[in-house]
């Protein structure tokens, strides 16, 4: 799993446990949540959309999809659907209990991630003593849509210093360009 997406994990776990007091069982919930609905679940329900398979698949596959990924949601909330007293029911209940201690297992390890310093071996002197400088790609499109951003949100990101150094630089700039009058950038071949 990307670091990413763990990292933005373990910051929402941590700040569910400063801000609402929230148990082990309550962030690994909404860990789950993010993990599941938003990183799994979109390739499990659609994987042509995510180059997970090159060609499209058929309405039962679709459906076969879907199954997997509602009981895969079943088993990240350890939610128990099967209601009636069946061998069928009590086998699948007991099933998705096992399973989903299991995908609590899992959510919490991919929540418990190095900070974005040791994984990625910088520190404060890191940019200082480089010798050679990133290069950055970036559209004349993304550099309006930056400057635009902001613009729109300056009493947020600088609310009260006149003299703070992005209000000057922002003044220099002036307004940004409305977005129907920048170009879009020429796509790659």
């Amino acid at each position: 799993m990307p670091y990413g997406i763990r990292y933005i994990a373990s910051q929402m776990k941590e700040a569910m446990r400063e801000k609402f007091n929230a148990s082990e069982d309550e962030t690994n919930h909404v860990v789950g949540n993010l993990i599941y609905y938003r990183y799994m679940n979109p390739a499990i329900a659609a994987p042509e959309a995510f180059d997970v398979i090159d060609s499209a698949i058929s309405p039962v596959q679709r459906k076969n999809l879907a199954e997997i990924a509602k009981t895969l949601y079943q088993l990240s909330y350890n939610k128990q659907t099967a209601t009636d007293n069946t061998a069928y029911g009590a086998t699948l209940n007991e099933y998705i209990t096992r399973g989903g201690k299991r995908f609590q297992a899992y959510f919490k390890d991919a929540a418990s991630v190095m900070t974005p310093e040791e994984h990625f071996g910088i520190d404060e002197f890191a940019d200082a003593g480089r010798q050679q400088k990133p290069t950055i790609y970036i559209t004349p499109k993304e550099i309006f849509s930056i400057h635009r951003n902001l613009d729109d949100n300056i009493n947020d990101i600088a609310p009260t210093e006149e003299a703070d150094e992005l209000r000057i630089v922002l003044k220099a700039l002036g307004p940004p360009p409305p977005a129907r009058d920048v170009a879009p950038a020429p796509r790659a071949k």
